[in-house]
């Protein structure tokens, strides 16, 4: 190589004449050049240019990328106060567990140069330091541990953080209760962030599980339960095996302590917890139970289920489950004193198909999550939003929080912040993509806001955008919500200007189809 690496790195981006151009191909050069420069196939780089933070995810997100889920993404980031820094989170959500690519690159533009300022990639992979060779002065970022449990899907399908904006006081309760309690659960308003913070918390505890009283790192096994989930499901129960012959099987309860794993019942209440808890509510209570028989023979052993003295589950006698002959002696899943079954619980969702009992809420220890703050939601939106076009970004901001705060004036419509996080990007999105032939009314670089008044209406398209937004974000939910309390948020949401009436006809029109 002749010149240094970042000297070629600009030659070949100035090369392109247009960087916003819509082919496919204009980057191919960069590509073939880096993905030689350290040893990949040139199918495993993908550039893409990024006009504004907010489009990352967009270009990243396009088939082309999300086809060939390269080992490297390099964005090519406009030199604008802050743009660098702001795309550093969805470039590690593209990076982190569950996403597609395996590092990235964010080339900044700086005074007339580009240059490769961050490689985003997780600890222990093989890109960043091969590119660290030819440019050492870029900074290595290894994206903090995300899972598809601590990010929420947008009804777009891409991933949105969501973020907790949740007092000390409650952090602190869920630690304490899981350091403490067998059982836990984490009780609040749908899009509150419960699955999200349980992450967190159960993360914290396998880093450092001393910080909290264990004396194993745990590991957790998630399970969404359903609606036709029977204690079989749940606990174990009968099953006929192979060769015909009614059995013993697990369920989800024996399966994680005989791997001496957590358990985490996601939504519990989608299915009916208190009919097949069944012999749980006992052992809950720290009592030991039986559960069946091994087989249907008159001396089959009994599975029983109790509690270990020691920090760590024991079973006893699982492999005779499946033996011809599974002897006389008892079958034990033990939990150890370390063992966890976690959950979360929309308690006010109106989705449900199942409450608690008392008998079972008592068994857990359950702390309450409550949706944002209006003030707080408002703060916390501000992420969301920044990507907008300037001329329509207050407004969309005013409609969304107002939205919000219609919902959360009730008990019984309260929706936590998930929701409505991602109708900003519908927004922006619609706006780019110009897909609004049916729409009369100014086009959306015309409008102006008079005299701060962020919350009037002076946009069809925008107007349009938000309605199906909102719908496609809570429109199920509204769909099962009684005659009064949508006739009560109706009158919430029009008084705060937050969408018009006609487009809240037309939402209303349309719930039928979804519930």
């Amino acid at each position: 190589m002749t010149a240094p690496a970042g000297e070629k790195l600009n030659e070949l981006i100035g090369a392109v004449p247009n960087l916003s151009d819509p082919s496919t191909t204009k980057f191919n050069k960069i590509n073939e050049w880096l993905a030689h420069l350290i040893g990949l196939g040139p199918e495993q780089v993908w550039t893409g240019y990024v006009s504004k933070p907010g489009n990352l995810n967009v270009r990243f997100r396009q088939p082309g990328p999300t086809k060939l889920r390269p080992e490297l993404g390099v964005a090519l980031i406009d030199d604008k106060p802050d743009y660098l820094e702001k795309c550093v989170s969805p470039a590690s959500l593209l990076v982190a567990p569950g996403g597609h690519i395996g590092a990235m690159a964010l080339v900044s533009a700086k005074d007339g140069a580009w240059e490769m300022a961050r490689i985003i990639e997780r600890s222990g992979g093989p890109t960043a330091p091969r590119l660290l060779e030819y440019f050492p002065d870029a900074q290595v970022v290894h994206p903090a541990k995300i899972s598809t449990a601590s990010a929420s899907k947008g009804p777009a399908g891409s991933l949105t953080t969501v973020p907790l904006v949740v007092g000390a006081r409650i952090r602190r309760m869920i630690r304490l209760a899981i350091a403490s309690a067998p059982a836990v659960m984490l009780v609040g308003p749908p899009g509150t962030g419960k699955t999200t913070l349980l992450q967190q918390v159960l993360d914290e505890i396998a880093a450092d599980p001393s910080a909290y009283g264990f004396k194993h790192e745990p590991s957790s096994k998630w399970v969404t339960p359903e609606e036709s989930w029977t204690t079989r499901e749940l606990v174990g129960g009968e099953t006929v095996d192979e060769s015909g012959r009614l059995r013993f099987a697990l369920g989800r309860v024996l399966e994680a302590i005989r791997e001496d794993e957590w358990l985490v019942l996601d939504e519990a209440n989608r299915a009916d917890m208190d009919k097949i808890f069944g012999g749980l509510l006992t052992w809950l209570a720290g009592h030991p139970v039986e559960l069946g028989r091994a087989s249907t023979d008159a001396d089959a052993p009994t599975v029983r289920l109790g509690w270990s003295d020691t920090a760590e589950s024991k079973v006893e006698g699982v492999e005779r489950l499946a033996a011809k002959d599974p002897g006389t002696d008892p079958i034990e899943f033990l939990a150890g004193r370390e063992w966890r079954l976690l959950g979360t619980y929309n308690a006010l969702d109106a989705q449900r198909v199942f409450r608690f009992g008392q008998a079972l809420g008592r068994r857990f220890v359950r702390v309450p999550i409550p949706a944002l703050s209006i003030e707080e939601f408002a703060d916390a939106l501000e992420g969301h939003a920044h990507a907008l076009p300037v001329e329509v970004e207050e407004a969309v901001k005013a409609c969304v929080v107002g939205l919000y705060a219609a919902h959360y004036a009730a008990q019984e419509t309260t929706l936590g912040p998930a929701l409505f996080f991602w109708m900003p990007e519908y927004v922006r999105v619609g706006l780019e993509l110009g897909l609004l032939e049916d729409v009369e009314g100014d086009a959306y670089e015309d409008v102006e806001l008079v005299d701060g008044q962020t919350g009037s209406h002076a946009l069809s398209a925008v107007d349009q955008l938000l309605a199906e937004a909102y719908l496609s974000a809570a429109g199920v939910w509204l769909s099962k919500l009684e005659d009064e309390e949508l006739d009560g948020l109706e009158e919430r949401v029009l008084a705060s200007s937050a969408l018009t009436g006609e487009e809240w006809t037309w939402i209303r029109s349309l719930l039928p189809a979804l519930g």
